[in-house]
């Protein structure tokens, strides 16, 4: 049995496996993946928040608010300087906020929707995976 290993840092995963058989044993560490989305279009997903945000009743627009900032800040930051754990936490407050704020609106389950689709695509092209929100 013989161990090849490639040292390949900062190459995408996808071009280096093509295939695993024989018992062969496929190992990735140390590398990151992200979608290639610009900061104006991350910016731009950010203001669609914003937008679904004041959708909600004024009570909790603002502490949502403060959420959809702090989410700002975050991407504003060069990649390699983002602070992941503290925007995924962001992003999943932010869903769940909206979530428990819409049930007590007239068409808050579509806001509550809207908000957490937005989250779930500015998590994806910064390469962040967010859980389902628990249910209001």
């Amino acid at each position: 049995m013989s161990e090849t290993n490639f040292h390949n840092q900062g190459a995408n995963i996808g071009n280096q496996v093509n295939e695993a058989k024989d018992n062969a044993q496929v190992t990735a560490s140390n590398f990151t993946q992200t979608s290639g989305a610009t900061t104006a279009e991350l910016l731009q997903l950010i203001a669609n928040l914003r937008q679904s945000v004041a959708q909600l009743p004024p009570q909790a627009q603002e502490d949502l608010i403060i959420e959809v900032d702090d989410i700002e800040e975050e991407v504003k930051k060069p990649a390699e300087q983002r602070n992941l754990p503290k925007l995924k936490k962001r992003l999943m407050a932010l869903a769940t906020g909206a979530s428990v704020a819409a049930t007590s609106i007239t068409g808050g389950l579509a806001i509550a929707n809207e908000i957490f689709d937005q989250a779930t695509e500015l998590s994806d092209k910064v390469g962040i995976e967010l859980p389902l929100p628990p249910a209001p």
